[in-house]
């Protein structure tokens, strides 16, 4: 079974939320609706791109069952729908290797008892995210603190090692210990991300041209390319939107598909990454050799792709065997003089 990409951004943040309609209240129509034979199936809360994950499951989940995939204020989900669809989705999670730890309850039967779990939930509360002081206090953090510069290289057989693109990310963790208690949260550090991300578009001393990726707000107003055909990187949901490819282009931007690993790889069909993106930017780890990937990238031509996170000749070695030109990660940068990597990217 393959997930085909649904075409939705990432749910909305917790603070924007309809404060008028919580989450047990919503439940309690969705279930007056239903009939026998359903079930709920919740999986806990997860860092986020574990729950993008599973959440591009559970969609798919959800339309093959005639269900809906909600988002508890915590952050757990909950698919709703034919039983089926929930055992299905149990079994893909167990056979993909995604932790599939949760409740399922069966409706009608088990009813009272999801409602008990919803109402016990704390609701969204609006109030205790600051974001206006959040908004004012990302705009004077220091840019440079929070960037990593790293280097792409072109790598082959009996060619010198070269430079090929200039990367700039935003480090979570450092943007994380920045923002203290507000970096606790998943979603507000999301929405920190992707508002220095138009920050660091908009960079007067930034590298910019078709030889620089930098990061994208995964929602929103799409800030424009510093210059015409900046590569900037989005995960693979965010490009979903229907009306995206056409929103980067109309702003300058070469779209890159980031967050693409073992996992994505067994759950999606690679029919369903969009064709206007030149580069995907593959994750390495060891689980790639499994069946799944190994099949799934089969049908992605090498040249598109950029293997990330290469921390040994192991990785190297690997993506050289399958075609693959375009590498990133410590073991890469050490093939460079010293300085080389950070001046470079």
């Amino acid at each position: 079974m393959t997930v085909t990409l649904p075409p939705a951004a990432l749910p909305p943040a917790a603070w924007r939320r309809d404060a008028a309609a919580p989450f047990a209240a919503r439940l309690r129509r969705l279930l007056a609706g239903g009939g026998a034979g359903q079930a709920a199936l919740r999986l806990a809360p997860a860092a986020p791109r574990r729950r993008r994950a599973l959440r591009l499951l559970l969609e798919e989940a959800a339309r093959e069952g005639r269900g809906e995939v909600l988002e508890a204020p915590g952050g757990a989900l909950l698919l709703l729908g034919e039983a089926g669809a929930a055992a299905r989705a149990r079994a893909l999670l167990d056979e993909v290797g995604l932790d599939a730890a949760g409740a399922l309850w069966r409706l009608p039967e088990e009813a009272p008892a999801l409602l008990a779990w919803a109402e016990a939930a704390p609701p969204p509360d609006l109030a205790a995210a600051p974001l206006a002081g959040l908004d004012a206090a990302l705009q004077r953090l220091p840019l440079p603190r929070l960037l990593r510069r790293r280097a792409v290289l072109r790598l082959g057989p009996g060619r010198p090692p070269r430079v090929a693109l200039r990367r700039l990310v935003l480090s979570r963790a450092a943007l994380a210990a920045a923002l203290g208690s507000p970096g606790e949260d998943p979603d507000l550090l999301d929405h920190a991300a992707d508002t220095l991300a138009r920050r660091l578009a908009a960079a007067p001393s930034l590298p910019a041209g078709p030889g620089t990726l930098l990061p994208l707000p995964r929602g929103g107003t799409v800030p424009p390319a510093p210059a015409e055909g900046t590569l900037g990187a989005l995960p693979l949901e965010a490009l979903a939107a229907p009306d995206m490819p056409a929103r980067l282009a109309a702003a300058g931007w070469t779209p890159a598909i980031e967050g693409l690993d073992a996992v994505a790889l067994r759950l999606l069909s690679p029919a369903a990454l969009p064709e206007g993106a030149p580069l995907l930017l593959l994750r390495w780890s060891p689980a790639l050799a499994d069946r799944g990937p190994v099949q799934a990238l089969r049908a992605l031509d090498p040249g598109r792709l950029v293997l990330l996170g290469c921390g040994g000749a192991e990785a190297i070695a690997w993506g050289l065997a399958r075609g693959i030109g375009l590498f990133a990660g410590p073991a890469v940068e050490a093939l460079l003089p010293p300085g080389e990597a950070e001046g470079a990217a």
